[in-house]
């Protein structure tokens, strides 16, 4: 588990540096960014209620100037759905929804840090 935190803790801050850069030049790879995007939103979404297809459309434009329109959509697709398999598992103890832990929490900030100030 710590492995996992340590992971998703790395990626959040290789994430932050992208966001706050202007080029699209990144440590980051698209794929990475994606993934880390889509379980912002998958988390966010688990947690605190549907998201608005008018929501969804203005952070899918984000994320698409983000990775540069780089990933096909079929890449997508497995990245959505392993990303809400991740949410899932992290937000799923004892069948009950918890959204208390530190992965979630982080991909919680993940989304206000990127769709805070579009999606309310």
């Amino acid at each position: 588990m710590s492995l996992i935190r340590y992971s998703t803790a790395a990626a959040v801050g290789a994430l932050l540096a992208v966001s706050a850069m202007s080029t699209t030049a990144s440590a980051a790879t698209s794929a990475e960014t994606y993934m880390l995007m889509q379980e912002a939103i998958a988390a966010k979404s688990r947690c605190d209620g549907a998201i608005s297809p008018a929501d969804m459309a203005k952070m899918n434009s984000i994320i698409d100037e983000k990775i540069g329109y780089d990933l096909g959509a079929g890449e997508r697709l497995t990245i959505i759905q392993n990303a809400k398999a991740k949410v899932r598992s992290a937000t799923t103890v004892s069948a009950a929804l918890n959204c208390d832990s530190t992965d979630v929490k982080t991909m919680l900030q993940v989304f206000d840090f990127n769709f805070g100030s579009v999606v309310k």
